[in-house]
């Protein structure tokens, strides 16, 4: 008879480029012990860094999460590039997983000519990273986004520099498989979350078919960095479509 753990669901958070694990740690404010949270440093872990594409990164994330037990119910949740990194764990093994978050997250692109040009963007910037003055390239990343003034303070990544480049380029947009025509067929009970005021990820949302294990949910008086500008309220909704 197989054994059925009595510990509570674990639920693996990943950041998004640029960021950090403790940018999940409002998942911890509250005091509930619900659930096992797992703040993944995947830039700083040898088994988990940007030095694998994406498909390979997937498959070893899968074998990684397996060490904190195999019994265990497992939840995923990523923001921007941590959502894109879930999306290719839930599709080398979508049987590991009960429920998905996705926050700020592209489904990828489906023009190859897109798919060609993000490549090369990336590949550009990731020079950048390396070798231009660290407040540069901070401002350069801070500049796509609409509102910037929530996001924490990124100097200490200067010491990340050749791991931010390898993501740059190993897990670019424009490597990443178009999930688009796959969701269907992942059997994970997935959340997908965009900031009201982020037009680009609103537009994706409305993309994502209309099926029975995909929620949607808005955050109001956000855009992109949902994580920094309402905690709270991204906290809650994840929390109600975990339980």
């Amino acid at each position: 008879m197989t054994e059925i753990s009595m510990k509570p669901p674990i639920v693996f958070c990943l950041h998004g480029l640029f960021g950090q694990p403790s940018d999940w740690q409002f998942m911890l404010e509250g005091g509930q012990d619900l659930y096992e949270y797992v703040f993944v440093d995947y830039a700083h872990e040898e088994a988990l860094d940007p030095s694998r594409p994406l498909p390979v990164w997937g498959a070893q994330f899968n074998k990684w999460v397996l060490s904190f037990g195999e019994d265990r119910v497992r939840y995923i949740v990523g923001y921007s590039l941590g959502g894109r990194l879930a999306l290719h764990a839930i599709q080398n093994n979508p049987k590991l997983w009960t429920k998905a978050v996705f926050v700020s997250t592209h489904l990828g692109l489906s023009i190859p000519e897109q798919r060609q040009a993000r490549l090369k963007t990336d590949l550009l910037f990731s020079k950048r990273v390396q070798k231009d003055r660290w407040d540069r390239v901070l401002s350069s990343w801070n500049a796509q986004f609409q509102d910037n003034q929530k996001e924490p303070s990124r100097s200490n990544a200067e010491e990340d520099r050749k791991i931010l480049a390898q993501a740059l380029q190993n897990w670019s947009l424009g490597a990443q498989y178009d999930f688009r025509e796959t969701l269907e067929s992942m059997p994970v009970n997935q959340l997908w979350v965009a900031g009201e005021q982020d037009p680009k990820y609103l537009e994706i949302l409305e993309e994502i078919p209309a099926i029975s294990v995909v929620k949607k949910a808005v955050i109001p008086a956000s855009s992109h960095r949902i994580l920094f500008e309402q905690p709270s309220l991204l906290k809650t909704s994840i929390e109600s479509f975990l339980e």
